[in-house]
C-alpha cells in the first residue's frame, strides 16, 4: 500500500507576512534606541554597524565586487559578503525624503535577511544585493516581488510607527508625510492602514508595540495633550508608568 502523498506546500498568509515584518519593526527601533520622529536612518544604519558609501565613496569596493553596472539605474542596493551588509546609494540623490526611504528601504533587506540574488567572486566570495529604485514606490505593496514589498513595508514602518502616529493623533497622508519625513506615496499607503487600525482600534496589543511606545512617550507629550482615546488607553493598560 502506497503512503499519501506528503501535503501541499502553503506560503504563508499575506497577515502572517505582515505581522513578521511589524514586528521586526518595532525590535529593530527599540533595538537602535529611536525615541523621536522623524527617525533617522542614517543613525540607525551606524548602531547596526551597516555602512552606508555614496556610489562615488564606494567606487573601488564597487569595481572590487564587479557591481558597477548596478549603479547606473538604481537609487541604491544592498552587498552583503561574508556576514557584513553595506549599502550604497546613488549620489544623485539629495538629502531629503528620497534618500532616508531609499536607505529605509535597504535597511529592511538586511534587517529582514533578504539573499535574493546571489553571484560568485573568486576573491571576494559570495555577494548577495538587493536593489531600490525610488520610481517604484507608488505601485509599494502591489509589486509582485515579495522581497522588495517586504523592503518597503519595514520601511515604511519604521519611518512611521504607527502606535506612534496614533498618539499624535495623525490620519491624512500629509501629515504622515510631513512629521515622518515620508514620500507622499508611501504615507498614503500609511494613512489607509491608519484608518483600519483607528476603525478597529488595534493600538498596543502587543507588549513589544507597547515597550515601543512608552519608549516615545516622552517626545509624545512634549508635542502637547495625548489624543483622548490614547490617554484612556494608557491609563487601563498602565503604560509608561
Amino acid at each position: 500500500m502506497s503512503s499519501p502523498p506528503p501535503p501541499a506546500y502553503e506560503a504563508p498568509s499575506y497577515y502572517g507576512v505582515y505581522k513578521g515584518v511589524r514586528n521586526a519593526a518595532w525590535r529593530l527601533l527599540l533595538r537602535v534606541g529611536a525615541d523621536a520622529l522623524p527617525v533617522s536612518c542614517a543613525e540607525t544604519a551606524r548602531r547596526l554597524g551597516i555602512p552606508v558609501l555614496g556610489y562615488a565613496q564606494g567606487l573601488p569596493l564597487l569595481r572590487a565586487m564587479g557591481l558597477t553596472d548596478h549603479c547606473r539605474d538604481n537609487d541604491g542596493f544592498a552587498v552583503h559578503v561574508g556576514h557584513r551588509w553595506c549599502i550604497f546609494l546613488s549620489n544623485a540623490l539629495p538629502p531629503g525624503v528620497n534618500r532616508d526611504f531609499t536607505l529605509a528601504h535597504e535597511l529592511g533587506h538586511a534587517v529582514l535577511g533578504h539573499a535574493p540574488e546571489e553571484r560568485r567572486d573568486a576573491d571576494r566570495g559570495r555577494v548577495r544585493f538587493t536593489r531600490a529604485n525610488t520610481r517604484e514606490w507608488d505601485v509599494g505593496l502591489e509589486r509582485d516581488d515579495i522581497l522588495e514589498r517586504d523592503a518597503n513595508m519595514l520601511a515604511a514602518r519604521l519611518l512611521s510607527p504607527a502606535c506612534v502616529l496614533w498618539g499624535l493623533g495623525l490620519r491624512t497622508a500629509e501629515d504622515i508625510a510631513r512629521v515622518c519625513g515620508l514620500p507622499l506615496a508611501v504615507a498614503r499607503q500609511r494613512a489607509a492602514r491608519m484608518a483600519l487600525l483607528y476603525q478597529r482600534d488595534l493600538f498596543l496589543r502587543d507588549k513589544t508595540e507597547q515597550a515601543l511606545f512608552a519608549r516615545f512617550l516622552p517626545y509624545l507629550q512634549a508635542q502637547g495633550p495625548l489624543p483622548q482615546p490614547c490617554a484612556n488607553k494608557l491609563a487601563a493598560l498602565n503604560v509608561g508608568q
